[in-house]
């Protein structure tokens, strides 16, 4: 009735729980990140062309947006002299698409050949500026 009791090595067992604890670790992040990822993708608006034709004072955008978030394309500026001139906009913009829009700004004066800077202002509060040459 001499039995000998055996147990697994220290080192054996200290590699063991190692690697259960990376295992869950691995395992909670996986988890968190596809719970929560959702929550952090935001829009990635680029402008793809614009167009502004001096004699009707219209201004046409193609923006792209790579981004996983929808956002709207709520006002554009441009400053002519001392005076300020907007135009409000309705354009939506869905993850991983394009879109179009054509604004008048009906109280300005654009000239031909002239360079002009507009800023794009978004729903999610960014903004962009671009630079375009009227035709």
């Amino acid at each position: 009735m001499n039995r000998q009791k055996r147990g697994v090595s220290p080192v054996l067992a200290t590699m063991i729980m190692v690697g259960v604890t990376v295992a869950v670790g691995l395992g909670v992040a996986s988890y968190t990140m596809g719970l929560f990822g959702n929550l952090s993708k935001s829009a990635n608006i680029k402008i793809i062309s614009t167009d502004l034709v001096a004699s009707s004072r219209q201004l046409s955008l193609t923006l792209d947006n790579s981004g996983g978030a929808t956002v709207q394309l709520t006002k554009v500026t441009t400053v002519i002299g001392t005076n300020s001139y907007s135009a409000t906009s309705t354009l939506s913009i869905g993850p991983s698409s394009s879109a179009s829009t054509t604004l008048t700004f009906s109280s300005a004066t654009f000239t031909a050949g002239k360079t002009y800077t507009f800023t794009l202002e978004f729903s999610n509060g960014s903004t962009l500026t671009i630079t375009t040459t009227a035709r």
